[in-house]
């Protein structure tokens, strides 16, 4: 069983801001159930639903997900809040995301908005007991949003939005419209708590570069990104971009709206050692200990070389957090999750 228990959420702000605290943090939000066991060494409370889209969804119970954060000494609880699976047409039909493909603009022009308040009130309670329970660890809360490009192609059908790009750009960009309207109201609700950062979270690329042509996508995208982003950036709040694949092409355009770290540099896709000595100096970057090699199938020696060369080399001059390559999931060994867990502990701090 893991017992730091130093938690602190303003070693992460520190490190976003540029400057360096008493060590490298770690930050992942998603972890597996037998980690998180293992960890706190009992069982932990769950809840198993079946989404709309025939997958089944596991909620593992809050506070126990924060003790275990408080276990391993990790700064920030981080939860998902996404756009509706389900929308309503004007003629009382029902669209469920990711299986009922909205084709062209005649069937888009019927889905109706969600009613916001109804959609957010179902997060405000669990959220606020959340926060006051991380306050009990000094954990700093926030939410996981911002999916408008995501969204986009699960509702559309991603082939059929490739080639509306060129045949019909006036319906994509009310179907992206229609997600940014929906996540900037996300945002101002996540914005109206004091969290300590908003993390925008939207996967835009291939490991081998943008989905698109990068100056079309930049086009459509940016605006978009800046109006989620706009709450805020109006309450100064510290923004992390999450995106898997190669997003290096979008990077300069990123920080310019404001974004301070970038997460989790995907290894299949970039170097994280040169997009920190390119980048480290303007934005914090995060990432990326290999969930396949080391986590998954490195040995325990494998896995502590690996934590300490990415602490010695990145680590230098501050701005990097640690973290997998992606999230700690079931094929990550327990005892190379716990191997990470103590080498950050024991050598992670700054060059």
């Amino acid at each position: 069983m893991l017992n730091y228990n130093d938690s602190n959420i303003d070693r992460l702000i520190d490190v976003i801001d540029g400057k360096i605290p008493d060590r490298v943090p770690y930050l992942d939000f998603m972890f597996s159930q037998k980690i998180i066991e293992s960890v706190l060494g009992r069982e932990i409370g769950y809840k198993i639903t079946n989404r709309a889209d025939h997958s089944t969804k596991i909620d593992i119970d809050s506070k126990d997900f924060i003790d275990f954060l408080y276990s391993i000494g990790q700064d920030l609880a981080g939860f998902l809040i996404l756009a509706p699976d389900e929308y309503f047409l004007s003629d009382g039909h029902e669209i469920i995301k990711s299986i009922d493909l909205v084709e062209n603009e005649k069937v888009f022009e019927k889905i109706q908005y969600p009613d916001f308040d109804v959609f957010l009130n179902q997060y405000k309670n669990r959220f606020e007991s959340i926060i006051k329970y991380c306050g009990n660890f000094n954990i700093g809360a926030t939410m996981l949003t911002g999916a408008f490009f995501q969204d986009t192609h699960q509702l559309v059908g991603f082939d059929n939005l490739m080639f509306k790009l060129y045949d019909d750009l006036d319906f994509v960009k009310k179907v992206l419209d229609f997600f940014a309207e929906i996540y900037t109201k996300v945002s101002e609700f996540i914005c109206s708590y004091n969290v300590p950062v908003f993390f925008f979270t939207d996967n835009i690329a291939y490991n081998s570069g943008p989905f698109f042509d990068p100056a079309l996508f930049k086009k459509l995208y940016l605006p978009r990104l800046k109006k989620v982003l706009k709450p805020a950036r109006d309450k100064d709040i510290p923004i992390l971009f999450d995106s898997d694949g190669d997003i290096e092409w979008i990077i300069d355009d990123l920080i310019e709206l404001g974004v301070k770290a970038i997460h989790p540099i995907d290894p299949g896709a970039m170097d994280i050692y040169k997009i920190k000595e390119k980048y480290g100096k303007r934005v914090t970057i995060m990432g990326n200990v290999g969930q396949d090699f080391p986590l998954s199938t490195g040995s325990i020696e494998d896995v502590i070389a690996d934590v300490k060369h990415r602490l010695k080399v990145l680590g230098k001059g501050g701005r990097y957090v640690i973290k997998s390559s992606h999230d700690v999931g079931e094929n990550v060994r327990v005892e190379n999750f716990k191997a990470m867990i103590n080498t950050i502990h024991e050598v992670g701090y700054y060059q």
